[in-house]
């Protein structure tokens, strides 16, 4: 489906507003990198600052469509099931998210400009992931799903790989088969260290041991 005018145009000021920020950025620049005149930009946004709001609502809405918001409802789902096929394809998505030129990324770095420095925010977003893994373990854990004593410290042992495999394919393309192969590798060890135990494993671990 070809993008509206409109479209072009939260677009383009996604590039101008990543690279300037709002106060830097004007009108006209985003105008041109449409290819169409500032008059004719103001028969779609009455300005820049109706641009920066629809831009936001823009966004938000395209990283829902596109799976790159959480869901904790859809998660717990995801989680929940024995094979780790879902969960492998979720985290997949974490690292092609990680490629500087995504629109998400571009969102994070005007974030960035608006509300401080890049270092400040880093870990600002960090920890609201790691707070939300902890929500979601957390229900994991009390519907029995998984078995752990200390959510923060599981929370940090999931994300904590994903994080930096996602880095090293921010920076180096060449290694994502790699990257996917040792997620998969990650996520089906964490899944093995906290999966709670069923009814069969626990009576064949109860007569191994009186065997023993």
């Amino acid at each position: 489906m070809a993008k509206t005018t409109k479209e072009k145009i939260l677009e383009a000021a996604l590039d101008v507003f990543a690279e300037k920020g709002f106060e830097a950025a004007n009108i006209r620049e985003i105008a041109e990198k449409v290819g169409i005149k500032t008059p004719s930009l103001y028969k779609h946004y009455s300005g820049k600052q109706e641009i920066y709001d629809s831009l936001l609502v823009f966004m938000h809405e395209r990283l829902q469509d596109s799976g790159m918001t959480h869901d904790m409802d859809a998660d717990e789902e995801i989680f929940s099931e024995k094979t780790i096929t879902r969960q492998v394809e979720r985290a997949a998505k974490l690292l092609e998210a990680s490629d500087t030129s995504m629109p998400q990324n571009k969102l994070k770095r005007l974030m960035n400009i608006e509300q401080g420095s890049a270092g400040e925010n880093f870990g600002c977003e960090e920890s609201e992931e790691l707070a939300y893994y902890e929500k979601l373990f957390g229900r994991l854990v009390e519907s029995g799903v998984y078995e752990s004593e200390n959510l923060k410290l599981m929370a940090l042992e999931y994300y904590s790989p994903i994080k930096v495999l996602a880095e090293i394919c921010c920076h180096d393309a060449d290694h994502k088969n790699e990257a996917v192969a040792l997620l998969e590798d990650h996520i089906f060890r964490f899944c093995k260290r906290y999966r709670a135990k069923d009814d069969g494993d626990k009576k064949s671990k109860k007569k191994s041991k009186k065997k023993k």
